[in-house]
């Protein structure tokens, strides 16, 4: 498998349990490292600089995320594709797409990222208390929301080659099923992470 492939259609080598196994272990460690850095996975494409955030609320954004997504893709899976999709295969894929947030979560455990934010709160929404802003707590800030922005696509792409693998679905019945089923689980993922997490 080239370093291509391994980044960016890792399924044709890793599917079903194996990868279920190692993407609950990727969403475990991405919940360890943001309750360390007071990161919320607030949705299933979310990732925003919080508070008071533990390992138990981070474990279970990250789950509640995972779940919502395979979820809704599977349902999307037994309506288009033409194959018999297996739960385990998109469920198990799922869960390894989501390691590049495992990178987003190390970046944003950079210091004073949450300068900028009080800093914007303050100036521009007359909220909270004055902040000293230094040169580099915005280049610090910036290339951290640079490196997630990246990790977001490069997730979405995950979570789109994962489904049309396992469901065995291409073309425009994939893309659109799958911006349905992404839609939807990220409205169910906020909606229970914020009535019941938060």
């Amino acid at each position: 498998m080239t370093t291509s492939e391994l980044l960016f259609n890792p399924y044709k080598r890793y599917a079903g349990l194996t990868s279920l196994a190692a993407g609950l272990i990727i969403i475990s460690l991405t919940a360890l490292i943001t309750s360390f850095g007071e990161t919320h996975l607030d949705g299933v494409i979310d990732l925003h600089i919080g508070s008071g955030v533990t390992f138990q609320m981070a474990i279970a954004e990250g789950l509640i995320d995972f779940v919502s997504m395979g979820l809704f893709l599977f349902i999307a899976s037994l309506i288009v594709s033409g194959s018999h999709p297996r739960a385990i295969d998109i469920f198990g894929t799922q869960a390894l797409a989501r390691a590049p947030f495992l990178l987003a979560a190390l970046v944003n455990l950079l210091p004073k990222q949450d300068q900028v934010i009080k800093y914007v709160e303050y100036k521009y929404l007359h909220s909270g208390d004055v902040v000293e802003l230094g040169s580099m707590d915005i280049v610090v800030f910036a290339f951290a929301m640079l490196v997630t922005l990246l990790c977001l696509v490069w997730m979405v792409a995950l979570m789109y080659k994962a489904y049309a693998v396992s469901a065995n679905v291409s073309g425009a019945k994939a893309v659109v099923s799958f911006v349905a089923a992404l839609i939807l689980a990220e409205t169910v993922s906020k909606y229970l992470i914020s009535s019941f997490i938060l």
